[in-house]
């Protein structure tokens, strides 16, 4: 079971594994430093080196893309927002990319799709997927929950804003059962 922030907010929960990788940094973790080494910033980095140029603003960002967001700041507007700008790749996960699905490049072929298939549009970057029902639970998602069900067939369109924000932190917390094995 993945621990989860008491009050149940997800970006704190997030915030703490920041706070964790940081320390793990410290320690001269292996795993740690080659995580952050990932950005840019800091590929070319090792050792004492990379300690003394990591702040807490780079593990946010790790833990963040390591989620499918483009960063802390869109990690914190998709999570704590009704209406975010976009999902980034938080809907499409690599876990699911085995996943048959029906790719999309407009909305309107999205709907088009939907019609002849089911299933379920999803917004990716500026992309569409078409979402079977293993794909959702893949994603970690109980086909039962009310919150699927209040977004309706087109969670760029959603008929409950508040609801795809809730199910995005599902997601999110399915993401770090998956890490955490």
């Amino acid at each position: 079971m993945v621990d989860v922030d008491p009050s149940g907010n997800i970006v704190s929960t997030l915030k703490a594994r920041a706070r964790i990788l940081h320390r793990d940094l410290k320690e001269q973790d292996p795993e740690a430093q080659a995580r952050l080494r990932r950005l840019p910033d800091l590929r070319k980095l090792d050792g004492e080196a990379l300690v003394l140029a990591v702040q807490r603003r780079y593990c946010l960002k790790v833990i963040a893309r390591g989620h499918g967001f483009n960063g802390w700041s869109h990690a914190v507007e998709v999570l704590t927002k009704d209406e975010p700008a976009g999902f980034g790749k938080l809907l499409c996960p690599e876990r699911c990319e085995i996943l048959t699905n029906v790719w999309c490049r407009s909305h309107d072929e999205a709907l088009e799709a939907q019609a002849q298939y089911g299933g379920i549009i999803l917004p990716y970057m500026h992309q569409f997927l078409i979402a079977s029902p293993a794909y959702m639970g893949e994603l970690g998602l109980d086909p039962a929950d009310p919150d699927l069900a209040a977004i309706g067939p087109d969670w760029s369109v959603p008929l409950d804003s508040a609801a795809r924000r809730r199910v995005c932190e599902k997601i999110v917390v399915a993401n770090l059962a998956w890490e955490d094995g």
